[in-house]
């Protein structure tokens, strides 16, 4: 009776409603739940054909969990008493695929009054959820410019009264610590000043143009008076937003200390412009999804290069060939991933002819190290004249260009002031760009008078020519500098040096060759080596070669300091002052070089100093003897007396106490002898071990592939006993031969496995015979551990979905596993009690926030730091008595970490141990990790349900809520209900 009623009436009206309606699911159900209608709309949505669906029960279109649940039933049940009932949750399509739906489920009645059935309307909320993605995404770029912004930004309505400021604009206007003062809260209304000091009128305040004509105000400085009451220079920029709720963007900058020396940052713009107007390349920045954010002017008027060439995005057609295109975007794709300047050359025709250019990508950081965007320097390099406009560049990006310029740049103001240098300056000459600042830089550089006075009239000449001068660098000593200066027109210079050292010291060397080639230099007995003043080699002997193990290449580009023996240095460098100094015509010591392969040896060193026929000092002539035999016998009698004593107590001890495992094997390869370390690491005894035990010890695999090394080492001994040598007093010895380190774990009676890795070498008697093999061994199970907590952390954040509570449950149970904890639970505060969203193994009815340790989540929270709370032995804790899990010796130990979202505490993340447990500090850094990544989705999930209310609002408001419409028009409508619901600050432009 019952369906039919539905035939007759309601199913004819809604089958009129459905074929008017095909963007939504409308139908029918009986009593029971059974479809009983299917329109258009509900095919394109569920993806089920009329035959296939009616007379199915409509639990069909519900995910498997949410039919478990009792969802469709408590749905149809909660309709039966509203007028209609609305409710968002999943629903399944046809194809299996899950997907979020707004299901509104109205009771329909008989003319009795009797329930004949239920209508409801089904919308695909899909579209809504990656709207909501992007508008969060637009968020959080905004809040991050306003964050890094080093200029004041205020936002304000459409009649001037400020909304919104950043942290720069509140120390500007003098209102970091106290509201926004009246006077000040209306843009309109601030007090400007003329530069006489006369008060402007409202009407004709700097930014009124902004809402009375709807006109932009670029670059406008004014001044102010402040909260405090303190009259500033600013330079303003506003613009109108282009929304309905109209209103203005206004970006406030301090230029008071500035103006206090204007010329100096005028010139300092100017200086900086010039090296970019000046420069051939073609300067762009891309970000992450390879958009060009920036390009200079060079662009404009490169010849043959068509505007989409540069500033459309890179994803789209570039005016090049395909094989050419490859080729940028790999570089760029390389830069953001390896994080290292790329290089790459770029040719294709065009109307003009063959273009080639050369492209320098150096990637720019962000804070957390990684590669943010990527910075392009392209250069024509088929010298085609260009462009030598650029437009005016953000301080950052100029100090970039001007800081990586491959030589050496000083500004000078017109009164001949130092202003600014970079980082070749800084590092040839030694100080810093704030050091030279304060000192007297040019009788520091030229300390002499009369020098001095030469290099100022040459600087004061500035006629663009080279003139080397020598210069006297921070440390001391003196190098020789080769500087052009050129002026501008206010009279600012620009100082460009290179060193030119290596110039000089060619035209030394050549000078001097001839006095060097008389003194048989090269055909000594004995090593020769000469060396500048600050002690750089510039000429050896090959028996000076063969003395220390260094070719003629690698001594040339050392100091006589880097291979001295540090215990040595201190009194060579004392003679060598002396000597500098007139005090002594020469010297001769017995020292020791570190020869390239590390082995220290002895030297008869004797040295003079060569100078000039002016006598100036110009470099050192050293005659090197090798004494390295005769102090090898002194030292071989001494220590052949201590050895026989020391040796024995010396080895019982460093086997003893020695942090690592020794062992040692005879000929055959059986262990012989181990210490206490080795059996603590195998986790075996010593009978064990000399029992062949040790061998059982080990997974099979790793005994097979250490058998296979040994036995391969063992082949390579036998080879090398062949090969027999020498020694210095007649006796024959095999070659040495060390078998590299080798990985490889034991299985203790418990089942607990210990990495450990192995270093041995031969062992020899006192005749050179192979005696066995001595080793070590060091236990890694530490870092292996952490090595594989840390890929497990890597593939947990992998796997993320976009449900945030499925993450935080994820999170949760990877922070018991890899702790080896008996529980874990993420606690959630909500109002003054607790939540639990995550849970991992909790005992009991799993509900931990009942017991104490839901106390101890309450504790960690409120403290309101990052510190892991630990609770140890919680049976002998006050509350053992009322707690059901501690008195059952369920939990003995309980650990609790604060989860922060926007700094503040919302909840913790605990585990818990049915032992004594003392946290490491490995183990605490994992829990920091994982809690950091709950507060991420927490922030993820408070914007989600602002987006909820935002909806339910519009809804209770009599609105459609419409996924599909304008991405601005739905900005506009949901900014209200994020900004009351959570602490984001929402943007209304961009």
């Amino acid at each position: 009776m019952k369906s039919k009623q539905l035939e007759q009436s309601d199913r004819q009206l809604l089958n009129l409603l459905g074929r008017a309606v095909k963007d939504s699911a409308v139908y029918l159900l009986d009593v029971s739940g059974c479809v009983v209608t299917w329109n258009v709309g509900a095919q394109n949505i569920y993806g089920f054909q009329e035959p296939e669906i009616v007379g199915q029960h409509f639990s069909c279109l519900f995910p498997r969990e949410l039919v478990e649940l009792g969802q469709p039933s408590n749905q149809l049940q909660q309709a039966q008493h509203l007028e209609f009932y609305e409710v968002e949750s999943k629903r399944i399509r046809a194809d299996g695929s899950e997907f979020w739906a707004n299901a509104a489920i109205a009771p329909l009645h008989d003319s009795t009054g009797q329930l004949s059935g239920f209508a409801e309307v089904v919308r695909d909320l899909t579209e809504r959820q990656r709207t909501a993605q992007v508008l969060t995404e637009i968020q959080a770029k905004y809040k991050t410019v306003l964050q890094i912004c080093p200029a004041g930004i205020l936002i304000t309505d459409e009649v001037g009264n400020i909304r919104e400021t950043n942290a720069a604009a509140e120390v500007i206007l003098g209102i970091s610590n106290h509201p926004i003062n009246p006077s000040l809260s209306n843009i309109l209304d601030w007090k400007m000043l003329t530069d006489r000091g006369d008060y402007i009128p409202a009407s004709e305040n700097s930014i009124a143009p902004v809402f009375a004509e709807n006109a932009t105000v670029e670059n406008r400085e004014v001044r102010i008076v402040n909260a405090k009451g303190e009259t500033i220079w600013t330079r303003l920029t506003a613009a109108p937003i282009p929304l309905e709720c109209g209103g203005a963007a206004i970006a406030i900058a301090d230029i008071g200390s500035c103006k206090n020396n204007e010329s100096t940052i005028y010139n300092l713009e100017q200086e900086l412009r010039i090296l970019l107007e000046n420069t051939p390349d073609i300067i762009a920045k891309f970000d992450k999804d390879l958009r060009q954010v920036y390009t200079n002017s060079v662009i404009k008027t490169a010849p043959n290069l068509l505007p989409k060439t540069v500033f459309d995005s890179a994803q789209e057609k570039w005016e090049m060939p395909a094989e050419t295109e490859a080729i940028w975007h790999q570089a760029i794709q390389t830069a953001f991933t390896t994080g290292t300047q790329q290089v790459t050359q770029l040719d294709w025709q065009t109307q003009g002819g063959l273009k080639s250019y050369q492209a320098c990508l150096l990637p720019q950081f962000a804070k957390d190290d990684s590669v943010a965007s990527v910075l392009t320097i392209a250069r024509d390099v088929t010298d085609r004249q260009r462009a030598e406009s650029v437009q005016q560049q953000q301080k950052e990006f100029l100090q970039t260009i001007f800081d990586y310029m491959p030589v050496m740049l000083a500004f000078y103001n017109a009164v001949g002031e130092l202003q600014s240098v970079n980082r070749e300056w800084e590092r040839v000459l030694g100080w810093s760009s704030s050091e030279a600042i304060e000192i007297d830089l040019l009788a520091e550089c030229y300390p002499e008078p009369a020098y001095r006075e030469t290099v100022i009239e040459t600087i004061s000449r500035s006629d663009g020519k080279w003139y080397d001068f020598q210069t006297k660098v921070r440390s001391g000593y003196t190098v020789d500098i080769s500087w052009a200066s050129i002026r501008l027109s206010d009279g600012t210079r620009i100082a460009i040096g290179q060193d030119i050292i290596e110039r000089k010291q060619a035209e030394a060397a050549l000078r001097a060759s001839e006095e060097r080639f008389r003194a048989t230099f090269e055909q000594a007995a004995v090593g020769m080596v000469t060396s500048i003043l600050n002690g750089r080699f510039f000429r050896v002997n090959q028996k000076f070669c063969e003395i220390v193990g260094y070719n003629h290449v690698e001594l040339l580009t050392k100091t006589y300091f880097e291979i001295t023996h540090p215990d040595d240095l201190p009194t060579d460098l004392a003679y060598a002052r002396l000597l500098m100094a007139g005090e002594i015509p020469n010297y001769s010591i017995e020292k020791r070089y570190i020869r390239k392969d590390g082995i220290a040896v002895w030297v008869n060193l004797s040295v003079s100093l060569v100078r000039s026929s002016e006598g100036n000092p110009q470099y050192t002539l050293a005659v090197v003897e090798d004494i390295s035999v005769r102090k090898q016998v002194e030292a071989n009698l001494e220590r052949a007396y201590n050895r026989l004593r020391e040796r024995e107590e010396l080895y019982r001890t460093l086997t003893t106490h020695a942090p690592v495992g020794i062992f040692q094997t005879n000929t055959q390869g059986d262990i012989t002898f181990v210490n206490q370390r080795w059996c603590e690491i195998a986790g075996i005894t010593r009978e064990q071990v000399t029992d062949n035990g040790w061998r059982e010890a080990l997974l099979p695999e790793d005994w097979e592939r250490l058998r296979t090394l040994r036995q391969n080492h063992s082949q390579t001994l036998a080879l090398s006993a062949q090969a027999e040598n020498v020694s210095a007093d007649g006796e024959i010895l095999p070659a040495q031969t060390t078998m590299r380190p080798v990985e490889f774990r034991f299985v203790a009676a418990d089942g607990k496995i210990s990495w450990a890795i192995g270093n041995s070498s031969p062992l020899q008697d006192a005749n050179g015979k192979f005696q066995g093999i001595i080793g070590t061994l060091l236990d890694i199970s530490a870092r292996k551990k952490a090595e594989e907590r840390l890929a497990k952390i890597n593939e947990c954040f992998l796997e993320f979905s976009s449900d945030p509570s499925e993450n935080i449950n994820r999170l949760t149970a990877m922070c018991g596993e890899l702790l080896g904890a008996n529980c874990a639970i993420y606690n959630r505060v909500q109002g003054e009690m607790l939540c639990s969203l995550g849970e991992w193994y909790t005992p009991g009815d799993g509900n931990l926030a009942e017991c104490e340790a839901g106390e101890i989540c309450y504790k960690a929270i409120k403290a309101g730091t990052d510190e892991l709370l630990v609770v140890r032995k919680m049976p002998d804790t006050s509350d053992v008595q009322t707690d059901r899990n501690v008195r059952d010796d369920r939990l003995q130990t309980y650990l609790a970490q604060p989860v922060k979202c926007q700094n503040i505490s919302v909840g913790a993340l605990c585990v818990g141990y049915g032992s004594d447990f003392i946290p490491s500090e490995d183990e605490r850094r994992v829990m920091g990790i994982i809690a950091g990544a709950i507060g991420v989705e927490e922030e993820r999930r408070r914007v989600e349900e602002a987006l909820r209310l935002q909806t339910e609002r519009e809804r209770l408001m009599g609105r459609s809520p419409n996924a599909s419409a304008n991405l601005s028009t739905f900005q506009k409508s949901s900014i209200p209900l994020l900004q009351k619901y959570s602490s984001f600050s929402i943007a209304t432009e961009f």
